[in-house]
């Protein structure tokens, strides 16, 4: 894979859905081990690979899942990634400038995190 020296990997390898194709099985768990082995800070994206979103579990025993030091969130954290058992590193959300208008008109109650700030760290 990379042979020049990594400093920070951005992982965003597989979905729960594509982590559990056949086709892609075997590259998925090569990437994943190669990430989880390169001893570098790794930020997942929403959910760190090989996790289910919705539970935070290990999708496949097989596979090791990403181990990341952060896990950045987008809008709204999936609940899986927010549960004590899951192993997602820092968790943190990002403002993607979500309107409270529309949070509104979906009926959802929202009260914005954000400040002055573009990111809200949720879970050390």
């Amino acid at each position: 894979m990379a042979t020049t020296p990594l400093d920070l990997i951005v992982e965003a390898v597989a979905s729960e859905e594509n982590a559990r194709a056949k086709a892609e099985a075997a590259l998925t768990a090569t990437t994943m081990a190669w990430i989880n082995a390169q001893q570098k800070p790794v930020i997942s994206l929403e959910v760190p690979s090989g996790l289910d979103g919705d539970t935070g579990a290990v999708i496949d025993a097989t596979m090791a899942a990403i181990a990341p030091t952060w896990t950045a969130c987008f809008g709204f954290p999936k609940p899986g990634v927010a549960t004590p058992a899951a192993a997602v590193g820092t968790l943190v959300l990002l403002d993607i400038g979500l309107p409270a208008n529309a949070m509104r008109a979906l009926g959802v109650t929202y009260r914005t995190p954000f400040t002055d700030q573009y990111m809200v760290a949720l879970k050390p």
